[in-house]
C-alpha cells in the first residue's frame, strides 16, 4: 500500500484521525490530544502513517531512509557526512560489509557515499551506514566518478516511489542502445548518476530537472522528450553522410556545438536561431530534415 494524499494544509491546521495508535511523521505535532500541522504541503496517509509532503530542501533525518552524503572530515574512528541536514552524520569506519580494522574503505575528503540513516534523535548527530539491515551492501557504499544532481525533497520521494518503474523502463531502452546508466536517489534531496559518456550525462542530467514540475504520467514519459527523438533523428542521418556533430545543451541558456568543418557548424548554427520561435513539431520537423543542407 503506497501513501495517498489527503488534502492541502497550512501551518496551525488540525488533522482529525480517527485511529489511537498513529505515527506521525515529518510536519505534524501533537499537542495534548490535537494534531498541528507545522508546515505547508500536502497531507499524506498510509494506513496509521502520517506526515505532510512538502517542496523543503532542508532533509530532516529518519531513520531507514537511504541518503546521498559527501565525506568532509574524519574524526577518530568515524567520517563526518555532509546530508543537508542541520548537522553533521557519523559514518563509522566499520559501517561497511565485511570491513574490519585491517580492511576498511579508503574514504577521503569529497567522495560521494550511498548510506542508510541507522540513527536519527533530534539531540544527537544522526548516524548512517553503508549496508542493509542483513549488513550486506546491497548497492551502499562509495559512489565512484558520476555527478550529483540537488532537488527539492518531494522530488526526490517522488523518484523513489516510482524507481522500480522508471529504472526498468530506462534499462530497457538504454540496453538496446548499448547505453549504461547507474543511479543513487537519496530521500536527502540528491541524485547521484553515472554515465561512460558526458554527452549521455548532460542529457539524463536535464532530463531530470525539467521533470521535476511534471506529474508521475508526464515523469514516466521524459523517456520519450523532444531532445531524445531529435538526437536520434539527427544522428542517424548524418552519420550516413559521414558527418559528425557532438552537442550540448545546458538549462543557463547556452548551447555548445562541435563539428569537423566550419560549413557544417554555420549550418547547424543558423539552424539552432532559425528555430528558436518554432513549436515543437515544427522544431522536430526542422531538424529530421537538417541534414539537407549539408
Amino acid at each position: 500500500m503506497e501513501f495517498r494524499s489527503v488534502r492541502t494544509v497550512l501551518p496551525g491546521d488540525l488533522v482529525s484521525v480517527e485511529a489511537s495508535d498513529i505515527i506521525l511523521g515529518p510536519g505534524l505535532m501533537q499537542n495534548e490530544e490535537s494534531i498541528i500541522c507545522t508546515k505547508a504541503g500536502v497531507l499524506m496517509k498510509k494506513e496509521n502513517s502520517w506526515f505532510i509532503d512538502s517542496d523543503q530542501k532542508r532533509y530532516i533525518p529518519a531513520t531507514g531512509e537511504n541518503v546521498v552524503g559527501r565525506i568532509i572530515g574524519k574524526v577518530g574512528e568515524v567520517y563526518r557526512v555532509d546530508i543537508g541536514s542541520a548537522h553533521q552524520a557519523l559514518l563509522p569506519f566499520l559501517a561497511f560489509e565485511n570491513a574490519t580494522k585491517k580492511n576498511r574503505p579508503a574514504l577521503n575528503i569529497g567522495d560521494l557515499v550511498y548510506a542508510r540513516i541507522s540513527l536519527a534523535n533530534r539531540d544527537i548527530d544522526p548516524e548512517i551506514q553503508c549496508t542493509n539491515l542483513d549488513n550486506k551492501a546491497d548497492g551502499f557504499g562509495e559512489l565512484k566518478k558520476g555527478f550529483m544532481l540537488k532537488c527539492s525533497l518531494r522530488y526526490c520521494r517522488r523518484l523513489f516511489s516510482l524507481k522500480t518503474q522508471i529504472m526498468e523502463s530506462l534499462d530497457k531502452k538504454l540496453t538496446q542502445k548499448g547505453i549504461e546508466i547507474e543511479v543513487a536517489i537519496g530521500l536527502n534531496g540528491r541524485i547521484w548518476f553515472c554515465t561512460e559518456k558526458v554527452k549521455h550525462a548532460i542529457v539524463f542530467y536535464n532530463a531530470l530537472k525539467e521533470a521535476e514540475t511534471m506529474s508521475d504520467a508526464e515523469l514516466l514519459e521524459i523517456l520519450f522528450s523532444l531532445k531524445t527523438q531529435i538526437m536520434e533523428s539527427l544522428d542517424k542521418k548524418l552519420t550516413q553522410k559521414g558527418i559528425e556533430i557532438e552537442v550540448a545543451i545546458g538549462l543557463n541558456g547556452r548551447i555548445w556545438f562541435c563539428t569537423e568543418k566550419v560549413k557544417h557548424a554555420i549550418v547547424f548554427y543558423n539552424a539552432l536561431k532559425e528555430a528558436e520561435t518554432m513549436s515543437d513539431a515544427e522544431l522536430l520537423e526542422m531538424f529530421k530534415n537538417l541534414d539537407r543542407k549539408f
